[in-house]
């Protein structure tokens, strides 16, 4: 069976490296944004939805949306022999896209791996607690029927059986970042895709988020980017 699979490689990075290196993932369907202050270095590959759906299931890691790992410095040299041993193979005249599907999925069982020892260093109650938020947040909008207004903090509290104060300060004390932050980051990357995937209307995206009115959205979405989500849509 055939897959399409695309891959981008930067020049080879040296053997070893001693400056901080993380390992960031996502599922596909999501708009990749980056906004660097300094120049990073790396590589990266890119699957068909086809293929990576065949090594996730709904309790992957990657439905843990912690997006990135750190990696210590013998984790970092196991990933960067298969991206090289990967780039050598990609360089070829007539690659061979399965050895390309079995280096991807070697290095997405390597992350894994890495992504559960980053994860036991994190209270296991509040661990189940940050990925039961994050996956509900990813599911929301599955089914546009089944929204009902704004994903709320408390919606999510109340789920995961918890106050919202405590599920607050878990979810900020374990990712930086406090819930409604989590919410609005969410919102926008769908509102993202959909703009840039979808034929809907501005009025329909925005009724499918939850909004009450297309003005709520286009003031959230500015309040955002800057810009109106039909200035959006026609870059």
């Amino acid at each position: 069976m055939e897959y399409d699979v695309d891959a981008n490689f930067d020049e080879r990075l040296p053997e070893v490296i001693d400056y901080s290196c993380y390992v960031y993932y996502d599922r596909p369907g999501s708009i990749l944004e980056w906004d660097l202050n300094v120049l990073c270095k790396g590589y990266f590959l890119l699957l068909s939805a086809e293929c990576f759906n065949q090594f996730v299931d709904k309790d992957s890691f990657v439905n843990h949306h912690g997006n990135r790992v750190y990696l210590n410095n013998e984790e970092k040299l196991v990933l960067l022999d298969i991206f090289q041993k990967a780039d050598e193979e990609y360089q070829k005249d007539n690659f061979s896209k399965e050895i390309m599907v079995s280096y991807a999925f070697l290095l997405l069982s390597h992350i894994k791996t890495f992504y559960q020892r980053f994860a036991k260093g994190r209270n296991l109650k509040h661990h189940k607690l940050v990925d039961g938020f994050n996956l509900m947040l990813s599911k929301y909008y599955e089914d546009d029927k089944l929204v009902k207004g704004l994903p709320s903090v408390s919606f999510f509290a109340n789920e995961l059986n918890c106050s919202t104060n405590h599920f607050g300060d878990v979810i900020k004390k374990h990712t930086g970042v406090s819930p409604r932050e989590h919410v609005n980051k969410h919102i926008l990357r769908v509102a993202k895709r959909r703009l840039k995937q979808s034929d809907k209307t501005i009025e329909e995206i925005a009724t499918g988020l939850g909004f009450q009115y297309q003005t709520y959205f286009t003031r959230f979405f500015k309040s955002k980017t800057g810009i109106t989500p039909t200035d959006y849509r026609k870059q």
